[in-house]
Formats: structure tokens, sequence, C-alpha cells
């Protein structure tokens, strides 16, 4: 379950849009417990005895307003998905300091609801990703990494081999890259090629003619023939999820 939070002292949009919140994530089969603040410094107070995992905050409220609240949660746990609420569109720009996960215009509630729709794919994307798996290297012992920072998996001989953007060099593990393809699929990881799994967050574009893989961390991936269509196309949806 996610720990989500709304704060927002106008009490009849916080009560209508926290059920919004609720609804959207029931839909798309998640469980939030959903809960409400009409004051910044309670909810800091609750976020420090235990930290919630998605804060939508409005900016315009009295004592602490939305980018202090924000600036308090990410040094309490910069893990926190912060998304600004607010009916003052001109403060996009100043909202990227606190680096929101995104932006919502406050409108008509049945305006609003697209938009929500894709910020709760977007959350859901982003808490999969900060997921802990134990890799246990075979030389080196075990380690704990997030998803988000394996960048791609590499099969090798009857090993695995793990490169992470922490680390110079890969992680050996047992395993095989088809158990991993099915376990790690629904979170952002295509399979390119017969040896490579990788996690679409660093693709930085596909190459289809030359079937290759470029990554945004640099080099190139080769793109098995029979896997760029799924590759283009799982690219092309993830894209659109994180807009």
């Amino acid at each position: 379950m996610f720990r989500t939070a709304v704060c927002d002292d106008d009490k009849s949009f916080l009560k209508q849009f926290a059920r919004a919140v609720s609804e959207c994530f029931e839909s798309k089969g998640l469980k939030a417990g959903v809960s409400t603040f009409s004051d910044s410094s309670m909810l800091l107070e609750v976020h420090g005895e235990q930290p919630f995992d998605v804060v939508f905050l409005d900016i315009d409220m009295p004592g602490i307003n939305g980018f202090g609240a924000a600036k308090s949660i990410a040094e309490r746990s910069r893990d926190c998905c912060i998304i600004f609420v607010t009916a003052h569109n001109e403060l996009v720009y100043d909202s990227f300091e606190f680096r929101p996960l995104n932006f919502l215009v406050k409108q008509d509630m049945t305006l609003m609801l697209p938009k929500l729709g894709r910020v709760t794919d977007q959350i859901t994307a982003v808490l999969s990703d900060n997921q802990c798996v134990i890799l246990e290297d075979r030389l080196s012992g075990r380690f704990s990494a997030r998803l988000s920072d394996i960048i791609y998996i590499e099969s090798c001989d009857h090993d695995v081999l793990y490169h992470l953007r922490s680390r110079a060099g890969p992680i050996r593990a047992a395993g095989k890259l088809s158990q991993l393809e099915e376990e790690y699929s629904a979170k952002s990881f295509v399979r390119i090629h017969k040896r490579f799994l990788v996690n679409l967050r660093y693709v930085f574009n596909i190459d289809l003619t030359r079937e290759s893989l470029m990554l945004k961390t640099g080099g190139e991936l080769r793109l098995g023939r029979r896997y760029k269509a799924e590759t283009d196309r799982r690219l092309t949806e993830y894209l659109r999820k994180a807009r």
C-alpha cells in the first residue's frame, strides 16, 4: 500500500481531491491509504514519524507554504514523490527547484482527472523503481540495490551480470535471464536481445535499421531482430507515461 497524503487549506477541495486520488489508484488495482491535512505543519509532523510515499501539496497555504513543506519533506525522505497542486499555474517554473514529480493545476475536477490518471501512472512506475533487490555476487557477497540503479542485465554462461549505475563493474550472480524477464517486465524492463534485459529509464534511443539501442549512460547494445517491435512499443509506452 502507498502511504499517500494530500495537503490543502481549502477543505472542500481537499475532500473532493483526496477522494479522486483514492479512486484513481483503486481503478488501477492499487491500494493507497490517503491521509488529508489542511495544515502543512501537521503534515510534516506525521511525515517525520512515518514518511509518506506520495504527497500532493498545495503551494499557496498560510504558515509553511507548499515550497517550504516540499523542502522539509525532501530532507526527511528523498524518495517521496511530491506533486504540487495549485490554482497558480505561473508557479510551475518556480516549483522546478524542488524537483516535483509533476504539477497539477486546480480546475474543475472532471478536467483534472485525465492528468491525475497519468500522474498516478508515474507514481506507480517511480515507486516500483525504488524497490530494493538483494543481489548475491559470487565473489563479493550480498548487495542491496534499487531497481532504478540497474541499467541492464546481461546473460553470461550460466550466470547473469547486473550492470549498475553506482558501480564500475558488474555484479555476477546466479540466475536465468528468462526468469528475470518474467519478474521485471512489469517494472520498466524490456528484453531487447537473447543476452540483454534493459531498464527503459536508461534508454536514450533505438535504431531499428542498425538494430542497436543507445544508453543514456553511454554505449550501445545489440537489438535482437525478434525483439525490435516489442522494444519499440514498450519504449513508446514508457515515454508516454513519463510525461
